[in-house]
């Protein structure tokens, strides 16, 4: 593995840990998609219980603070959707490997000119036919309009022309309380 950015940092998945099917391609509508955290659960039924139990009460500070925390919680939803937008991700491959043989694959993450973007992962699903199956790369910081450069390395098990698709984007800034994901057009291919 070469890293070309010292906030980057790369996992490998070398097992398939459920049934993986070629994904359909769907026209993306609204911008990503955004799915509230395990965390994000907890964190927002504790404020609305604690706000309920200071309505009951009859506290209303305490009230006012409850409601704070919900509708910062909230915003984080926002949050995590701008985040990923004007982000672009391309993949780079040789277009000829051996069998066995680590081929590097380079991933570009670029900014968008208006604003920075922080945590973002980039996800490769790049199949049974390959180790790692899946690579998850994940991005610390990125300025405006810059571009970061990571590079792993993919062994293909067998012979043959593998077709390597798109990408996932994915964010949980602000607080970890929703993560929000989108599709990216990179695919490649490679014999």
């Amino acid at each position: 593995m070469d890293h070309r950015h010292p906030y980057t940092r790369i996992v490998e998945r070398t097992h398939v840990s459920a049934v993986e099917r070629p994904e359909r391609r769907r026209a993306v509508r609204g911008g990503p998609r955004t799915q509230i955290t395990f965390e994000g659960t907890i964190f927002s039924w504790f404020a609305a219980l604690f706000s309920l139990a200071a309505l009951l009460l009859g506290e209303n500070l305490v009230l006012l603070m409850g409601c704070t925390a919900f509708c910062c919680g909230q915003a984080a939803r926002l949050f995590a959707r701008r985040n990923l937008a004007g982000l672009k991700v391309a993949r780079r491959v040789p277009r000829r490997g051996r069998v066995g043989t680590g081929v590097p694959v380079t991933y570009e993450l670029s900014g968008d000119a208006k604003r920075a973007a922080v945590g973002v992962e980039v996800e490769d699903r790049v199949g049974h036919g390959a180790r790692p199956v899946t690579q998850l790369l994940a991005f610390a910081g990125l300025e405006r309009g810059a571009t970061i450069r990571a590079s792993a390395e993919v062994a293909f098990v067998r012979r043959g022309r593998h077709v390597l698709g798109d990408l996932r984007l994915s964010s949980r800034y602000p607080l970890g309380l929703f993560v929000a994901s989108r599709r990216a057009p990179a695919s490649s291919e490679i014999l």
